[in-house]
């Protein structure tokens, strides 16, 4: 009985086709057009990949030490693994407009790739926001708070500004926990460095401030909320300070006091201050807490993400490849 409901499903699809085919539609050419689409759409994900190799490749991993150069080395090393494979040195151009076949890149002397600019992925244009801009564009700095954290967000942190237009985010503002004592430190060495190589002294409207956080390691959650109305209040006190036109973050708690200030000034029409969120690569299948937050309270005005499959499960987040 079974067999006999497949011959006659085969032969309705069979019939079908046929009609289909006696009606003057050419089957043939559809299913062509339709392995064409697919094709482009599979060589469009290998420019995609590309670039995003390309940037590991460029990371200087000079100033780098422990965990966090290993973890660069061992994506370089990925990297020049999949160009290794000869199944994936060239392929072809299969519609109009599309470059010329690429060469995997040479992995043993790879030519630097341009630093990342931020300004590609939207920092440098921050002047639009949905229908309202936050700033006059012909502005040549952005007033800039950066906040920092331990646990290795700050040395994500540090790599992120170190591929930025530091001339346009200036002045810079950074700020820690007040039990934090290496974050700062390691900011205050990135800003020498950055003086050291266009031969000047620290700026003076480069600020290095400290905030109370919200609730310590091990801390119980009633006691906590105390201190985050405390926290609250002394962020509130720093934002009408520091006026920031840009807010950037990669994941300490540190920074959700901060943003949800800034995000009721915005609602109440106060400041116009743009908040990025760039999630710490470490973060593979879900977002961090604060991030989690920012996402789901739409604080965010722009969230990255590093791996694409995070992309998938937060569809108003970001993937534009590896930033850190």
């Amino acid at each position: 009985m079974g067999r006999d409901k497949a011959k006659v499903k085969g032969k309705g699809k069979a019939s079908d086709s046929n009609e289909l085919t006696e009606m003057g539609v050419d089957m043939k050419g559809i299913k062509d057009r339709i392995d064409k689409i697919l094709q482009i759409a599979s060589e469009r994900e290998l420019w995609k990949q590309k670039e995003s190799d390309m940037r590991v490749l460029a990371v200087d991993t000079s100033n780098m030490t422990g965990d966090e150069l290993q973890v660069i080395l061992a994506m370089k090393e990925e990297v020049k693994k999949h160009y290794s494979n000869p199944s994936l040195t060239t392929f072809a151009a299969s519609h109009t407009g599309d470059p010329s076949p690429i060469s995997a890149p040479d992995i043993r002397s790879p030519a630097p790739a341009p630093a990342t600019d931020f300004s590609f992925y939207g920092l440098s244009g921050v002047c639009q926001i949905q229908c309202k801009p936050i700033c006059n564009t012909s502005s040549k700095h952005l007033s800039t708070l950066i906040v920092l954290g331990s646990g290795g967000h700050t040395a994500e942190m540090i790599n992120l500004l170190s591929v930025m237009q530091n001339d346009r985010f200036a002045p810079r503002f950074y700020i820690a926990a007040v039990t934090d004592n290496m974050s700062l430190q390691k900011a205050r060495v990135f800003e020498n460095t950055l003086a050291d190589k266009i031969s000047l002294q620290v700026s003076d409207s480069t600020k290095f401030m400290q905030i109370y956080r919200s609730r310590e390691v091990g801390q119980s959650y009633i006691t906590s909320i105390g201190t985050t109305l405390f926290a609250l209040c002394h962020a509130l006190w720093l934002m009408l300070k520091i006026r920031p036109q840009v807010i950037l973050c990669n994941g300490p708690g540190t920074c959700i006091p901060l943003c949800a200030i800034a995000f009721i000034f915005k609602v109440l029409g106060i400041r116009w201050s743009y908040i990025f969120y760039v999630e710490s690569i470490a973060r593979v299948k879900r977002l961090s807490l604060s991030g989690l937050l920012l996402y789901k309270l739409h604080m965010a005005d722009q969230l990255f993400v590093q791996w694409p499959q995070l992309q998938k499960q937060y569809p108003r987040a970001h993937y534009v490849g590896r930033l850190m």
